[in-house]
């Protein structure tokens, strides 16, 4: 089943284009819709379609523009082109992009099925041609030596402090890593139960080298016993958590779509020193672990961790984690991993004095978060009992319960102001917004940037906690604002589109109309109380 966009801002058009596809007979889905580029590009990011159908003219960029900007982030996507007769030019640049079909105004049913057909048939030829038995033995013949191997196994599991001396075997080995800096990325192909693997983590670990070098980095990656890809990537900037992480989708996408199996990854810190890749490497094993047990999505970031369900590889990485869940306002992420943790601390040395050390430094860590984020002094008496549970010699399970209950009192002391029940990270994102919305380069990136989480986990949590995108919540946030200034200064329509951060007086206008059914103009002017 593939994956269809629908980019159209005229929305009849785009009813009767939904009529009229045989989604029964062919196996394509609708997988999302859109009015503008903007739009269509946040909803790419979230749903990954394979196919694309858009008009040649549609608000802010055209249809050509916003194919070609898609074919980078995925260059088997298929594109089908709607145009009318006064776009010639236009279409004639769009065959460079490589478009399936250009179909003229109007639509009819036989046109536009025919050409998802010829996009089926070419999917369907594509798998054929991956599989083929010359394609595998090629990727078993550049397997890396088991000398190279060896090495950068034992390098990202035990800490050295030499960097001079490893980049020296770096390059004796002829490993390139110029750096100047690293991050670990590990992934696994998770097949259906009875099924064992074969040539797939192969396929995985040669697409994810091509899309790594295709974008700059240099990559070292070897399968581990465990049939795990390790890789270590160096990076010429000290930034690179986004691109890294769209490169992994992008592996994900295609591996999944030649093999049809799952394929997870786990992401660590970016370092500065080859000395620390134990670091990133432990980040990197903890995130796979988790997606490994949760499935609740196939690439993780350390620092994006939403939920976990087996040990942490420090005490310093489940305490982050559970201090971001507080900050978030999440209660039942921090019960899950508290207990979670403590069955695991319950098998190893002296299971009682490890809990209630967990749970002390735990009680220290949220209290004084608590208290940062303006929680008034007195409401801490009530963490007294807890810690008189600690201090007794009471069952872990009695300890436990009490700390998760002085959470749920400081979590509600704390968001009982809230309007909402935006995560504490959605709340200083919309402040942020309030406080940027004249600033035209305000945007998921910079937005995603401001609270410290990757653009493609803000973008899916943004959705999740507030049931909008986030382009449609700028937009929406932008009007509002316009709408205020309309009524309250003597601003003209563009001031006011300046002021409220559109790029452009005509598509504030277009966008002022669709949101409120009226012109600017006619906004302003008409009668009222």
């Amino acid at each position: 089943m593939f994956d269809v966009m629908i980019v159209e801002d005229d929305q009849q058009a785009r009813d009767r284009l939904k009529t009229i596809i045989d989604w029964e007979t062919l196996p394509v889905r609708l997988a999302c819709e859109a009015a503008d580029s903007n739009t269509a590009m946040e909803l790419y990011l979230l749903h990954r379609p394979k196919i694309l159908i858009t008009d040649i003219r549609i608000p802010i960029i055209s249809g050509v523009e916003l194919a070609e900007m898609l074919k980078k982030e995925d260059p088997d996507l298929q594109i089908i082109v709607i145009t009318g007769y006064e776009d010639f030019e236009m279409a004639r640049r769009s065959v460079n992009v490589g478009v399936v079909d250009l179909l003229r105004k109007p639509i009819f049913k036989d046109a536009i099925n025919s050409s998802l057909k010829k996009v089926v048939d070419h999917f369907w030829n594509k798998q054929q041609e991956r599989y083929s038995a010359n394609f595998l033995e090629q990727l078993i013949e550049e397997h890396l030596p088991q000398l190279q191997e060896t090495f950068i196994a034992n390098l990202l599991r035990k800490p050295t402090v030499d960097a001079a001396r490893i980049e020296a075997q770096f390059q004796q080995l002829g490993i390139r890593c110029e750096g100047p800096y690293y991050a670990v990325v590990m992934l696994m192909v998770q097949l259906p139960e009875g099924i064992s693997l074969g040539h797939e983590t192969m396929l995985l670990q040669d697409a994810l080298s091509a899309n790594l070098l295709e974008n700059g980095f240099q990559v070292y990656s070897f399968v581990d016993s465990h049939s795990r890809l390790s890789g270590i990537i160096s990076s010429p900037t000290a930034d690179p958590d986004n691109a890294i992480e769209e490169i992994l989708i992008r592996t994900r996408d295609q591996v999944s779509f030649l093999i049809g199996a799952q394929v997870l990854a786990g992401i660590g810190h970016t370092v500065n020193s080859l000395s620390q890749l134990h670091e990133s490497r432990s980040g990197a094993l903890t995130a796979l672990n988790y997606q490994c047990i949760l499935g609740s999505d196939s690439i993780m970031h350390f620092k994006n961790m939403e939920q976990m369900d087996t040990v942490f590889h420090t005490q310093e990485s489940i305490h982050a984690y559970l201090l971001q869940k507080f900050r978030e306002n999440n209660f039942p992420a921090i019960t899950t991993a508290v207990h979670n943790h403590i069955t695991v601390l319950s098998a190893y040395g002296n299971p009682l004095k490890n809990i209630k050390s967990f749970l002390f430094e735990y009680v220290q860590n949220i209290t004084n978060e608590a208290l940062r984020l303006d929680l008034e002094l007195y409401r801490i008496e009530s963490y007294v009992p807890a810690i008189l549970h600690l201090i007794q010699n009471d069952p872990a399970e009695v300890c436990a319960e009490e700390i998760l209950h002085l959470t749920e009192q400081l979590l509600n002391a704390l968001f009982f102001r809230r309007e909402t029940k935006s995560s504490y990270l959605i709340s200083m994102a919309k402040d942020y917004i309030q406080s940027n919305l004249g600033n035209e380069r305000l945007n998921l990136e910079a937005v995603s940037d401001h609270v410290g989480l990757s653009r493609i986990y803000f973008c899916k949590l943004f959705h999740q906690v507030e049931g909008i995108s986030f382009s449609s919540y700028l937009r929406q946030e932008r009007i509002k604002k316009a709408k205020e200034l309309l009524l309250t200064t003597n601003l003209k329509v563009f001031e006011v589109s300046d002021a409220v951060g559109f790029s452009n007086a005509k598509y504030f206008s277009f966008a002022f109309k669709q949101f409120t059914g009226l012109t600017p103009l006619e906004f302003k002017n008409q009668p009222r109380n």
